[in-house]
């Protein structure tokens, strides 16, 4: 109750006084001494229309990121991309034995290893852009995940190399969200890109509320490794959803959606199919 008003809500809202004041309030508590110059700027900008529009004054919402055919179905691809992705990283989580005894050490050394496709995505990402790693990332994830669940872990050498193969699929999911956030904010224009980047941690976050329910899924069927096998069918069903974006590497982003629909590819015409 005591604490300020968010600015950035502020200025959606059009309350250029209210804007001012918390700034003056956010300077004061820093102790930061601003310049007048620095106050104009301020004051101009707490004036400025908020929100997403347009030259002609079009206001985008969600809804925009469903109206054109290329916008839609980037939209749903990268939804499942970012489903899978958090439904692979937590459901082989909650399906395979912890590293270490201690859950303290389990969580130190997973973050420690996760550093390693962390930094391979990003190097890889810059040199071959996000398209081709990102489905090399969810393929390789679906089969170790498919191996770990095919693993009948009757004996303890059995257990320790089902988790092995866990554990190598866990960290191809890190890598999916090293390259999915910031390859989904390519792919749309300017307009609407953080109305869909919300979509697509929707689809995120449903995807981490529904692993939970994998171990009670497992327990319920006389297949063990069901649940591991349902991981990997997900992760090869993002593999050819990553596969069909378009790349963005050494491309300027879009700024409105007619950028985007220009950019669909024209149909291939194969000499000799009626249907082409």
């Amino acid at each position: 109750m005591l604490a300020p008003e968010s600015l950035t809500w502020l200025h959606v809202k059009n309350r250029g006084e209210d804007f001012v004041r918390n700034c003056r309030f956010v300077a004061k508590f820093n102790r930061i001494e601003l310049s007048d110059d620095n106050w104009i700027r301020i004051k101009r900008f707490s004036q400025s229309h908020a929100g997403t529009t347009t030259s002609n004054g079009k206001v985008y919402t969600f809804i925009d990121c469903f109206r054109t055919p290329l916008i839609r179905e980037t939209l749903v691809l990268n939804l499942l991309c970012w489903f899978a992705s958090s439904f692979g990283l937590f459901g082989t989580s909650y399906l395979s034995s912890a590293i270490a005894t201690d859950v303290y050490l389990d969580l130190a050394i997973e973050g420690l290893l996760a550093l390693i496709p962390t930094f391979l995505a990003t190097y890889l990402s810059a040199k071959w852009g996000n398209r081709l790693p990102l489905t090399c990332y969810f393929f390789v994830g679906g089969i170790f995940a498919i191996i770990a669940g095919v693993i009948p872990a009757s004996t303890t050498s059995q257990l320790a190399a089902a988790n092995v193969m866990s554990f190598f699929s866990r960290m191809a999911y890190v890598a999916t969200f090293c390259v999915t956030s910031i390859y989904t904010t390519e792919l749309f224009p300017t307009v609407i890109r953080s109305s869909a980047f919300c979509l697509c941690f929707t689809a995120l976050s449903i995807g981490c509320m529904v692993t939970p329910l994998l171990p009670l899924m497992v327990e319920r069927v006389a297949f063990k490794g069901s649940g591991f096998l349902f991981v990997g069918l997900v992760s090869l069903l993002a593999t050819l959803a990553a596969w069909l974006l378009r790349e963005t590497k050494g491309l300027s982003l879009p700024e409105t959606i007619e950028e985007v629909e220009q950019l669909r590819p024209r149909k291939r015409h194969w000499p000799g199919l009626p249907f082409t």
